[in-house]
């Protein structure tokens, strides 16, 4: 897992999770939507950044659905107004 620092964060763990999966053959990854969660900070994507992997952000009507997909989480982790 060259160029990946491992860590006890539990926000990493998807991560990891995918760059053990892939046994480091992973080039690129696409973001259907940003996780709201204040806490994880795009901490995935930058873990994967850092360790070399393209990752790219769909957007358009893709990313809505992804959104619709996750609604319920998506609204909890929304911001109080």
């Amino acid at each position: 897992m060259q160029g990946l620092k491992m860590n006890k964060n539990t926000r990493m763990q998807c991560t990891i999770k995918i760059w053990i999966c892939t046994d480091a053959l992973m080039l690129q990854v696409f973001v259907g939507v940003r996780d709201p969660n204040p806490l994880v900070n795009n901490a995935g994507v930058d873990t994967l950044t850092q360790a070399g992997i393209n990752v790219a952000y769909i957007g358009g009507e893709e990313e809505r659905e992804c959104f619709d997909i996750n609604s319920d989480f998506m609204e909890r982790m929304a911001p109080s107004k």
